[in-house]
């Protein structure tokens, strides 16, 4: 197998886990914190999933819109970090 193959198929698995990861999480007492957790899961499997399919697609709409998903997944997960962190200092 080439690396790209080996990357491509790296990427799917590790989107996929990360995608599925809410739904067999732990439960904790502090709401906000599996709130964050979920939704961080999901943003950075979107961003491995999308990474995936935008270096295996050639159309440039279809990398274009793979390209704002991952800036909307990354600005996401930077939004939800930085509330995790606000609310730790509190």
């Amino acid at each position: 197998m080439s690396n790209d193959k080996i990357q491509f198929i790296a990427l799917i698995v590790l989107g996929g886990v990360l995608l599925l990861f809410p739904f067999f999480q732990d439960t904790y007492s502090d709401e906000l914190f599996n709130d964050a957790k979920s939704t961080l899961a999901f943003s950075l499997g979107v961003i491995f999933l999308s990474e995936a399919f935008t270096d295996s697609e050639n159309s440039k709409g279809r990398k274009r819109f793979l390209r704002t998903l991952q800036i909307i997944a990354l600005v996401l997960s930077a939004l939800i970090l930085l509330m995790l962190f606000l609310e730790a200092m509190s």
